[in-house]
């Protein structure tokens, strides 16, 4: 079993959340304010662990996005009973799994005890928040936002033979490969 100090430098992922919300390393994370509002907050509403059902004493991130680490998004935060908890950290010979690893033992787990509806809500409140923030990331104004007009220009449709409308083709200019 390799040293509990090291335990915490294994997410990478993390690393650059931490780094973005200014603590030094995710223990510091872990012992700041800001988390210990948003595990008494999601162990107050959801006080059992989410494996077995016995009462729950630690909370599991199944993901590391800095909405979940905030706590805006809360329901990425799974309480978990500390025996359980270990079981989707650690692997059977007791090293520290990655996230990928965890995230999968964790469904693993759940699948097994028959909560499959609490598999699926994580599933897809990771790919909601993941597509929430690919929207942001690629989001551009459109020409007409920052020329300051309300509305985009009237397009006029043609019909076709079916009478279902066609949208007028664009001159576009040809792409050429990037080299």
């Amino acid at each position: 079993m390799r040293p509990r100090a090291n335990v915490y430098g294994e997410y990478r992922s993390s690393e650059k959340t931490i780094d973005r919300l200014e603590f030094e390393s995710y223990r510091d994370y872990l012992r700041s304010p800001t988390w210990k509002a948003i595990r008494s907050s999601v162990l107050s509403a959801r006080p059992n662990c989410e494996l077995c059902g016995c009462d729950a004493d630690q909370v599991h991130h199944f993901c590391y996005h800095s909405a979940v680490m905030v706590g805006a998004v809360n329901g990425l935060l799974v309480p978990v009973c500390d025996s359980c908890h270990k079981q989707i950290e650690f692997g059977d010979d007791g090293a520290k799994l990655t996230v990928l690893q965890a995230q999968s033992n964790l469904l693993k787990l759940l699948s097994l005890a028959g909560k499959h509806d609490i598999a699926n809500r994580l599933l897809n409140a990771e790919k909601r928040l993941v597509r929430a923030n690919n929207n942001a990331a690629n989001a551009k104004p459109s020409k007409y936002a920052t020329r300051g007009i309300c509305a985009a220009p009237k397009v006029i449709w043609r019909l076709d033979e079916n009478g279902k409308k066609i949208r007028p083709k664009r001159n576009r200019k040809p792409k050429f490969p990037q080299f």
